[in-house]
């Protein structure tokens, strides 16, 4: 599984502008990353084309690191950071072009547990900012019923969501009115020899379709 850095993922416009296109055209784009970093390029296309978004961050991390206090430098640990215009000192001219893509008032964070790490880098909690936040929940899919996710070199945190109890939250995301595009992150095809992660992912997607299909034909 390949790990972007914020040189790289905040710099390449692409995602963007394919999301944007996507959203300008009326269809729903579903993006599907190797790390967070892909909302980098999901949200500020959405913005883009709608001209301004919300956001519902369901992770078990805020990944609002500054980039000055980024231990390895990588896109998923500050990209929340970034799109809300709060990436640190080091971010280029260039990189910060199109920021803030979100404003604090538009964002949910669900599901982070990282309080003793964030301490550790003696970083706040956007709660603190005023950003609504409902943690206590890993949410993830459980490491034993989706392997699939994490890094092999770091050890899994049990205690996550069921499968059933994934899909459940991604079909009541997806049956609020006014959803225009979803990202899906992480998944290792290393860590899936059986493929079994790789069915998930895609239960996972056609539940967004199914759930969204009715209201966005309608819209056509």
């Amino acid at each position: 599984m390949a790990r972007s850095t914020v040189r790289t993922a905040a710099g390449d416009e692409r995602p963007a502008d394919a999301v944007a296109a996507a959203v300008s055209a009326g269809r729903f784009p579903l993006v599907f990353g190797g790390d967070c970093s892909a909302l980098l390029g999901s949200v500020r296309g959405a913005r883009d084309a709608a001209g301004s978004v919300g956001l519902v961050h369901v992770d078990g991390h805020e990944d609002t690191t500054p980039i000055d206090a980024s231990e390895d430098g990588e896109a998923a640990n500050c990209e929340i950071g970034i799109l809300l215009g709060m990436a640190g000192r080091s971010m280029s001219a260039a990189a910060r072009a199109g920021l803030p893509a979100l404003a604090m008032p538009a964002l949910a964070l669900v599901g982070q547990r990282d309080d003793a790490w964030r301490r550790g880098l003696n970083l706040g909690s956007l709660a603190q900012l005023g950003v609504w936040k409902r943690d206590g929940l890993e949410v993830a899919a459980d490491p034993e019923e989706f392997p699939a996710q994490g890094l092999p070199e770091h050890p899994d945190e049990p205690g996550g969501l069921t499968r059933d109890e994934l899909l459940r939250l991604v079909r009541s995301a997806a049956a609020e009115r006014g959803c225009v595009g979803a990202s899906i992150a992480i998944y290792d095809p290393e860590q899936d020899p059986d493929g079994s992660g790789a069915r998930f992912v895609v239960d996972l997607a056609r539940a967004l379709v199914e759930h969204l299909g009715g209201w966005l034909g309608s819209q056509a």
